[in-house]
């Protein structure tokens, strides 16, 4: 089985429902899909088919200042929230 991409320079996997830093927004993103694992939130199930049909892999977004950002899967920009990070 594949475990899907991870955070860069760590062995933890990007799973849909995750909050993540993105570029140098200081709010928290949410990790809506992962195209290569079809890994997604329960709302979005509808459009993780589509988007991996055109893309084929990447971390769809959403961002509190720019919206869905369709990310490649090991991109630097996508950080896990530090450890103890407030999710509200």
């Amino acid at each position: 089985m594949n475990p899907g991409p991870c955070y860069q320079d760590t062995e933890i996997p990007i799973k849909a429902g995750d909050r993540v830093l993105w570029f140098d927004d200081d709010q928290p993103s949410r990790v809506l899909f992962v195209l290569s694992t079809g890994d997604c939130v329960p709302e979005e199930i509808g459009k993780v088919d589509w988007y991996a049909s055109e893309f084929g892999t990447g971390v769809m977004l959403d961002t509190p200042g720019a919206g869905w950002v369709l990310e490649a899967e090991d991109s630097p920009n996508i950080r896990p929230l530090p450890t103890g990070a407030q999710c509200a």
